[in-house]
This record gives C-alpha cells, sequence and structure tokens, in this order.
C-alpha cells in the first residue's frame, strides 16, 4: 500500500517543482538570481564633507570687513612654547602674529604688550596670557607668561636649559619653584602651584603657573616679594614678622592708681535737681582736693533710697 503512494508523491514533485521554480513569489531567490543580489546590500555612503569638522569663526574686531588681516582675534592656536619664550622676538613679529593686543602695562621704563596664547591641547601646553617688554631701541627685556596647563614638565625643562633656571627650595606646600641668580639677586623666576580643587574633566587647569623671565646683563630684576604665591599655604611673609611692641615716639598710656567712684552725696544732688540718672562725672585726682557740694545740696528724699541702693552694689563707671 505504500508504494503506490510514494510513487504518487514523486509525480507530483516532478510536475509542481519547475512550477514552483519559475512562478516564485515575489523577493524569493530564482534559480537565475544572481549572487549579488542575494547578499546584503551596503550601506549608504556618506558623503564625507557631511563628516569634516564645521568651521566656526571667532568674533571680529572694529573695521574687520574692511582691513582683512590673516590673524584671528585670540592669536594662532599651536604656537609652541619653544616658538614664543625666545630673545629673538620683535614687535613686528607680536603684531603680525595676534590682531588683539593689550598695550600700557604698567611698567615706566618699557613697553608692554599683552597676548592671549594657546600653546595646543596636549598635557604639556600652556594656556593664559603672554607679555612681551620692549625697551626704547625694540629689544625684548622681559617675557611674562601667567596661566595654567595640565603638566609643568615640558615648561620646567624650557627654563632650565634655556634661561639657565634651578629648582629652589620654596615655603610654599606644594610649589616647585625655578630660579636664575646674578649678583646675588633673583633674575628670572617660575612658580607652579597645584589648583586648590582639580577636575578630571579639566586636566588643563589642574597646574597655576607664573613665569618672568629678564634679559641677562640688564637693569631688570625680579621685584620682591612675590605675595601672591609665597604666602600660600602658610608661609611667613614680612608683614607677619612685624613687632607688635610699640615706637619710641608712640606715646605710653597712662592708667589711674585706682578705681575712682563718684561722690555718693554730688550724684544724689544731681539726681534731686534734674529727677534723671545722673551722669557718668570725670575722675578726680585725688579724693582729698576733689569738690565737696553736699554741705549745699539739699539731703535726699526717701525716693531717691533705692537708686542709692543700687548705686552702692553697682557702682557707675568713669
Amino acid at each position: 500500500m505504500a508504494r503506490p503512494y510514494a510513487l504518487a508523491g514523486l509525480l507530483g514533485a516532478a510536475v509542481g517543482g519547475p512550477y514552483l521554480i519559475s512562478n516564485a513569489p515575489e523577493g524569493w531567490p530564482t534559480a537565475t538570481t544572481n549572487a549579488s543580489q542575494v547578499a546584503v546590500e551596503a550601506p549608504p555612503t556618506i558623503d564625507p564633507r557631511l563628516l569634516a569638522r564645521p568651521e566656526i569663526e571667532g568674533p571680529h574686531g572694529p573695521g574687520s570687513q574692511i582691513y582683512r588681516r590673516p590673524a584671528p582675534l585670540e592669536g594662532r592656536v599651536h604656537r609652541s612654547l619653544d616658538e614664543i619664550l625666545r630673545w629673538e622676538i620683535n614687535k613686528d613679529w607680536v603684531f603680525a602674529t595676534w590682531d588683539r593686543k593689550s598695550t600700557g602695562l604698567a611698567d615706566p621704563e618699557l613697553f608692554g604688550v599683552r597676548v592671549p596664547v594657546v600653546t595646543g591641547h596636549a598635557m604639556t601646553d600652556v594656556a593664559g596670557a603672554l607679555s612681551y617688554y620692549f625697551d626704547a631701541a625694540g629689544q625684548l627685556q622681559r617675557i611674562r607668561l601667567v596661566g595654567t596647563t595640565a603638566d609643568t614638565t615640558q615648561l620646567a625643562q624650557i627654563v632650565s636649559s634655556r634661561f639657565a633656571m634651578q629648582r629652589r627650595v620654596s615655603l610654599s606646600p606644594g610649589e616647585q619653584l625655578f630660579q636664575a641668580n646674578e649678583e646675588n639677586r633673583v633674575r628670572s623666576e617660575l612658580r607652579t602651584r597645584p589648583e586648590a580643587v582639580m577636575w578630571g574633566t579639566s586636566p588643563h587647569n589642574s597646574f597655576r603657573v607664573e613665569l618672568e623671565v629678564n634679559r641677562p646683563g640688564s637693569r631688570h630684576w625680579i621685584k620682591p616679594p612675590a605675595l601672591s604665591l609665597a604666602s600660600r599655604g602658610g608661609a611667613t611673609t614680612g608683614a607677619e614678622n612685624i613687632s607688635t611692641k610699640p615706637s619710641a615716639t608712640e606715646p605710653t598710656p597712662v592708667f589711674p592708681a585706682r578705681s575712682v567712684v563718684p561722690d555718693e552725696e554730688k550724684v544724689a544732688a544731681v539726681t534731686t535737681a534734674q529727677g534723671t540718672p545722673p551722669p557718668p562725672s570725670s575722675p578726680s585726682a585725688s579724693p582729698d582736693t576733689a569738690p565737696k557740694t553736699a554741705a549745699s545740696a539739699p539731703p535726699p528724699d526717701s525716693d531717691t533710697a533705692p537708686l542709692d541702693s543700687y548705686r552702692r552694689r553697682f557702682r557707675w563707671p568713669d
């Protein structure tokens, strides 16, 4: 009985198989389908211009549409420390590098120019304010850098090799001090200290740096003391060592030998005449020379007896 059913199944497959292959529903792979059509379609390509970093223009100075300058207001970024800490720098280079500059710094002998500076985005780069001081001949005499960084290693190496600074002991805890001395005076100085609060999300604000370099052989020196950094962390300054003893020209205060209490009879007379609490009387030098007015004053009434009792317990101040 099974044999006739098997033959019928083979016959149906032989007849219906070619029909299904030739009339397959839409989307089913057929015998004529190419391998590329069966493969998964590749994701659509994206224009690389859409992934490029957009160019954002910074702020423009007055008259920027008339006078075009290649240097932006904040200066050209990625100026290395080796490039900005050189004695060969002149005013023309500073004016061509930064579009915005601050002049008229507090130095009557030198012409100062302050500019913003960002040396890069590495951990050893510095961001802050950079000041150049030139003499009347246009020669650079002083470089001052104030800013923040995440790592002071590169800056310490530059000042040690280029400006002959040596490591010194600082009185402020956590402070790193480098100095170059000439004639027993401080010519140049670098101070770095960690900030009170450090954030892992802003590592470039971890250390505060203050650098001042004066040209060797000039008459410019570091002005002591650096109170902004030396007084940090409980360091002793000159103001804290001032003696509290009075000077020779200061008058010596004179105190009476004993407390002087106003005469009770005099106070009672004033109280009876005015009906108000007696004002404090001035002390007398000696009880023998004090004026006596008790004889001419009327005797105290019975109403003032409580006041007299109170006065005996608590004497009026001078």
